[in-house]
């Protein structure tokens, strides 16, 4: 896809009139065998809710990103924002329903590209739908899976016909005892789903190094339902759930159908002369709003 991010950003600072109050950058480990770069951005506290829940572990930008490349990593984290300041004006505004947000309430689906054309942004919001939707359907025992494991790493596929892959990877944290990172992602083949999740699990496995650093000031409590999860499927308890849920889909005789969309949309808004930031649902056999609150529900 052609990106045309560093036309589309060159003023995307606060200092030029821009939404982005600070973006900023460190090295981090983003595969197996790869060193890149982490970035984080935030945007102007007048485009924020002044209610917005804080997180307690990951840290509170509006985007992040992970690339090989430095100014990629950037330009994923800016991207990642501008889709953020879309679901903050939207999400709970009138034109919420038109958008989805009655469906669900959260980001799931969205993306944001700054693309040659609108195709890129939906490619990629179709992506970040069909993880929600074959994660949630996985979770119920509706869809099937086969299992692979690479450099120490182990990850199951859930291949969606005429779609593309979802993968979930997951592999002890080296400097923990008894201690499991995960990461999920989904893209058109099998290896840029594993490339993709494979950076957010080493980026869970910091998060999770530097919790158990500093557990002592950090309350099970108060932290956020996403952060409650990964915590407990990191746990020996919350391991053996998801390896529960794994066995039943690797012996299952399910065969697993594609999801039908039921939304597919551009989010128009003063974000548009940025980036293109799009929508899509998939319709899901089972209430997604019945896990929100549950903590061993695999999905943060």
């Amino acid at each position: 896809m052609l990106s045309l991010a560093p036309l589309k950003y060159r003023n995307i600072m606060s200092v030029n009139g821009g939404p982005v109050e600070r973006l900023l950058w460190s090295p981090a480990q983003i595969s197996f065998d790869l060193q890149g770069y982490e970035a984080s951005c935030h945007l102007r506290s007048d485009l924020r809710p002044t209610d917005l829940i804080e997180n307690k572990l990951y840290g509170n930008p509006d985007g992040t990103g992970s690339d090989k490349y430095k100014s990629t990593a950037c330009y994923k984290a800016v991207s990642e924002s501008l889709e953020r300041w879309a679901y903050y004006a939207v999400g709970v505004s009138l034109q919420s329903k038109i958008y989805g947000f009655q469906i669900d309430s959260s980001t799931n689906g969205m993306s944001a590209f700054p693309g040659f054309t609108k195709q890129s942004a939906r490619s990629t919001a179709t992506f970040e739908a069909l993880e929600r939707w074959a994660l949630t359907e996985w979770w119920s025992g509706k869809l099937c899976t086969k299992q692979f494991k690479t450099n120490n790493i182990t990850f199951i596929e859930i291949l969606i016909p005429n779609i593309g892959s979802v993968v979930i990877a997951w592999m002890p944290v080296p400097a923990l005892k008894n201690v499991v990172a995960y990461g999920f992602a989904a893209a058109k083949t099998t290896v840029g789903a594993f490339t993709k999740s494979q950076a957010e699990l080493f980026r869970n496995i910091f998060v999770l190094e530097r919790h158990t650093k500093n557990s002592k000031s950090v309350q099970m409590s108060d932290l956020n339902i996403q952060e409650q999860r990964l915590l407990w499927f990191s746990t020996e308890a919350g391991h053996q759930n998801f390896l529960d849920k794994v066995n039943g889909s690797l012996n299952s005789l399910v065969k697993n159908i594609a999801p039908s969309f039921i939304l597919d949309t551009e989010i128009i808004g003063p974000w548009s002369q940025y980036t293109t930031v799009w929508r899509c649902l998939f319709k899901l056999s089972v209430s997604h709003h019945d896990y929100n609150h549950d903590v061993n529900f695999f999905f943060f």
